[in-house]
């Protein structure tokens, strides 16, 4: 085994002094040369400390949005339950209003009749405003108050042994778009009276009605009804 001289250890210890002594000095300077090639390629160098507190920001960023979202949800939930509560409180004035609205006739009286005319051999008859034998509308009491037909009373009819449609609606005139109120059907051997859950007659409204019948010519019924206001 060969034997170093004593002067080598002492060679290396020293060289081993000189690196670490000049290690405070050399990294500095290539951290610092490494920074400035990030920056110089648009790359952003922050200290850790920065960077602590940029996340510590994003979490509150976040916790706030979060926060947010939940207030938006709560509100939410509040109109809901308030619009929910406002329904209840109008179906429940709506059940009352049936139960207790004073009912009105058309025609209102036993010297009038309405008729109804039908389209030929299971067709729609024209729209027609639904009048007394005098003349006198039904839409005339909804001029200033808005309501709804609670029934149609079937009278008479020209023809017995055929199916009958009805349809009454509501529009601005005879030329406009008609909402429809009730759909009903029947026969000669079922014609007394037909309840119905009307749509609202808005006030102001025309009323009008089509029918049909399976067979032909034009049939007429004779019928009347019953009527509330709000």
């Amino acid at each position: 085994m060969v034997k170093w001289p004593w002067q080598n250890y002492i060679l290396i210890i020293s060289l081993v002094i000189i690196v670490l002594l000049a290690l405070p000095m050399v990294l500095p300077m290539n951290i610092s040369t490494a920074i400035s090639l990030l920056e110089k390629n648009s790359y952003i160098v922050l200290a850790s400390g920065e960077y602590e507190l940029i996340a510590k920001e994003a979490t509150a960023a976040a916790a706030a949005v979060k926060a947010e979202l939940a207030v938006t949800t709560a509100e939410s939930a509040v109109d809901a339950a308030e619009a929910a509560a406002e329904a209840a409180v109008t179906a429940a004035a709506k059940v009352d209003l049936f139960n207790s609205a004073e009912v009105f006739l058309f025609p209102d009286a036993t010297s009038k009749y309405v008729l109804f005319a039908s389209g030929d051999n299971n067709t729609w008859g024209d729209w027609a405003e639904i009048k007394d034998n005098l003349g006198v509308a039904l839409s005339d009491n909804f001029t200033s108050k808005a309501g709804y037909i609670s029934d149609v009373y079937l009278y008479d009819l020209t023809i017995a042994d055929v199916l009958w449609n009805i349809e009454i609606a509501y529009a601005d005139n005879i030329s406009a778009t008609k909402t429809s109120i009730t759909r009903f059907m029947f026969n000669s051997e079922y014609m007394d009276l037909a309840q119905i859950k009307s749509r609202r007659v808005p006030e102001g409204k025309k009323l009008y009605y089509r029918m049909m019948c399976n067979t032909a010519p034009t049939e007429y019924v004779s019928v009347g009804f019953r009527y509330f206001f709000e």
